[in-house]
């Protein structure tokens, strides 16, 4: 019905199909790209073979607690060292919603998951240790505690095989778009 109208002549209309059509078709491209270049068993034990030989960061179990103020923070530093527990006050006194209920505690993470303060902050302590100052950041003063650390281990092969080949895929489909620009002659 739409066709009989001639509602496919409007201006607007034409080129929101044009441009429809041409996703359609780029996708279809990228689609047959991947399967003319599929990913090798070979490559994909490269990729992780690099990963296995890069160095990994620690991770780190560790709990705060976050305040408005630097002399909020200083009070709880004192109030540690004079044998408060940690998680009475983090649960009492922190600001972060997602860890104050939990006594201030974190999930394992690497610490580039943080911001750079507290990131810095963390990798100084060891097992056991709180921070001495308190540690500012765009969210307030925090008072850090590393409860644990770990080295992470990589993942068997045959566990992240799937991943690899969808990164290996992806890159594949990166370079497939930068190959048609170099090769388009835009008008």
């Amino acid at each position: 019905a739409a066709l009989d109208k001639g509602l496919d002549k409007d201006p607007r209309m034409a080129a929101a199909l044009d441009i429809r059509r041409k996703d359609q078709l780029a996708k279809a491209y990228l689609e047959d790209y991947i399967k003319a270049h599929p990913v090798s068993d070979a490559e994909v034990q490269a990729m992780y073979d690099k990963a296995k030989a890069a160095p990994m960061e620690p991770e780190y179990k560790a709990r705060h607690i976050l305040v408005k103020t630097e002399a909020e923070a200083k009070k709880i530093i004192a109030d540690l060292g004079k044998k408060a527990r940690f998680e009475d006050l983090a649960k009492k006194l922190s600001k972060d919603p997602g860890s104050a209920k939990n006594g201030g505690a974190l999930d394992w993470t690497d610490r580039r998951a943080f911001v750079p303060e507290f990131s810095e902050a963390l990798a100084g302590l060891k097992k056991g240790e709180t921070t001495k100052t308190p540690v500012k950041t765009q969210f307030g003063y925090h008072v850090i505690r590393v409860d644990d650390t770990r080295q992470p281990t990589l993942p068997p092969l045959d566990a992240v095989r799937g991943e690899i080949t969808k990164q290996l895929q992806q890159q594949r489909v990166r370079d497939a778009i930068s190959a048609a620009r170099a090769g388009a002659k835009i008008e």
